[in-house]
Formats: structure tokens, sequence, C-alpha cells
């Protein structure tokens, strides 16, 4: 298929700048500039302003780079179902995940795929939960590992099923206890991850129950958060699992009333996945079970 115009396109895009697209597409800088031009012209639509600094995209640019991702996604698919008739699945799987599931889960599960399929290159994305969709609309990964999205126009599947915990100081009045009451948030100095201060996933459950959940910082990364946290600063509300390497450093207390999240896969299309794709969402489906997963949070 004759995709280079595309996929010239596409890394100009990504990387920002004409010579860094060429260096990872080991052309000249004047053979990618020229394939862009030759795909602008047969579009009539300009893609890329290009400038000292780089390139940016135009509003055109904008619109139809996930059109032009999806034709390179369809290209993969395509020699990779090629492949796997032959016997020997091959090509590039991007998988996206938070944090704690990339160091968690994904690990095990990217070996037993690369034992049986070695000829599959893997490129893994940590982000937050607005990152990852973002990254699903924008076609410029293949699955997200991210929580609750069964409200989202992509396909979801759900996996296992996190119970959410408050975590507090040690030196915290109620770091000895059994459980923490929701009703003592307003009490509290909180910080959230960022998908929780932008109100996605928790701070309506919170509601729900009564409980005031005002934040008075907010961080993406759960390892700030956690940080932020054992200095003494504020506590947070979060899933387990994100707690699992700071057991000794905080206080993990299930929540009263107790609340959870379901963590799944999120997909542009079931029906449209690539060999690799499917291959790897029928692995996690497999792995983690309700009971595995809750006993691998206990490592």
């Amino acid at each position: 298929m004759d995709t280079v115009r595309y996929r010239a396109f596409v890394t100009a895009a990504e990387k920002g700048t004409i010579k860094e697209a060429s260096e990872e597409m080991g052309y000249t800088s004047s053979a990618i500039s020229q394939l862009i031009k030759a795909l602008e012209e047969e579009l009539d639509t300009e893609l890329l302003v290009r400038s000292r600094t780089g390139v940016t995209l135009t509003s055109g640019g904008v619109t139809l780079l996930p059109v032009a991702r999806e034709i390179l996604a369809q290209e993969e698919k395509l020699y990779q179902t090629a492949a796997d008739l032959n016997g020997m699945l091959a090509g590039r799987l991007t998988i996206a995940a938070y944090p704690s599931i990339a160091t968690k889960w994904l690990p095990y599960l990217i070996q037993r795929f690369q034992d049986e399929h070695p000829g599959v290159s893997f490129a893994l994305r940590e982000g937050s939960w607005e990152d990852m969709y973002g990254w699903i609309e924008e076609r410029s990964v293949d699955l997200a590992f991210i929580a609750d999205a069964s409200d989202t126009p992509y396909d979801w599947v759900p996996l296992a099923t996190d119970e959410l915990v408050a975590v507090l100081p040690l030196s915290h009045p109620m770091a000895d206890g059994s459980l923490y009451p929701l009703s003592r948030l307003e009490e509290e100095k909180a910080i959230a991850l960022s998908e929780l201060g932008r109100d996605h996933e928790v701070a309506p459950r919170l509601r729900a129950q009564g409980a005031v959940w005002q934040t008075k910082f907010v961080a993406k990364e759960p390892h700030s958060v956690m940080t932020m946290v054992s200095q003494d600063m504020c506590m947070t509300i979060t899933n387990r699992m994100n707690t699992v390497s700071w057991y000794d450093k905080v206080a993990v207390l299930p929540l009263d009333p107790p609340l959870t999240e379901t963590i799944g896969v999120l997909a542009p299309s079931l029906e449209h996945l690539s060999p690799a794709a499917q291959y790897f969402l029928d692995l996690a489906v497999t792995r983690y079970s309700e009971r595995e997963f809750c006993e691998g949070l206990r490592f």
C-alpha cells in the first residue's frame, strides 16, 4: 500500500519538526517535505504550517490527522493479518495505561505476549484518564487500560473491580483506624489526581454519598500525590492499586460507605482491532479475573 505520504504527515505532526520526522522514517528532510506537499496537493488542503522552529497543524490538519492515523492502522492490520495467516504475527502494538497499571499489570502481560508472538514490538504510554481518552480519540494508541469508561463512545471491556481507599499521613488522627468515614472529608486538606480534580470519576460518587470533596492540591501523577501525602501535606482518595508500594509510608483505609471503580480496556473499535491488539486484549481478559486482580494488589 502506498501510505508513505500519510506516514510522513503523521510523523511530522507528532514529532513537531520535519528533521525529527526524517530521522524517524529514515528519509531526508527534503523527501519528507515533498511527501507532505504531495499529500496536501492531492487533498487540496494545507495540513501543516512550517516555521523556523518546526511545524504545527492547521485546522484542516487537526481534522485529518485521526483519519490518516486510521489509514495507517488499517495498513498495520492488513500486514498483521497476513503474518498471522502465515503463522507468525508481526507488527507494532501501542498500549496506554495508568502508571500503576503499567508497573503492576502490564510487565506480565507483555512478557507472556512476547513469548508467544516475538515478532510484535511494543510501545507503552503512561498517562491520566484524560490523556488516554485523548489518545484513543486521536487513534494514536491501540488499547488503553483505564477506569470506568463505559459511558464513552468507544468500546469498553471491563476487567476487574478495585476499591477506592482513603490515603492518610501516618500522623493523621485516623491513621490507626479500620475505616475512613466519608462524612469526615469536609474537614480535610486533600489532594486529587487531575482526573479527580476535573470531576471525572470520584467526585460525583462522593457527592452522591453526601460527602464534600474540596481539594486544595491537584497533581497529575499518582507518585506525586502519594509523596505529598507521605510528607504530611494532605490526604487523598484513590484506588488501592496506587497504594501498593506505599504501605510503610502512608495509612490506607477502606471507605465507609465503600466505593469501587472498574478497571478495563478501552479501544476505538473492537470490530477493527488488529490481530496483535485482539490477542493482547484476549490475554488480559483471560489473565485478570477478579480473584487474580485482587491477589495481585497484595504482591
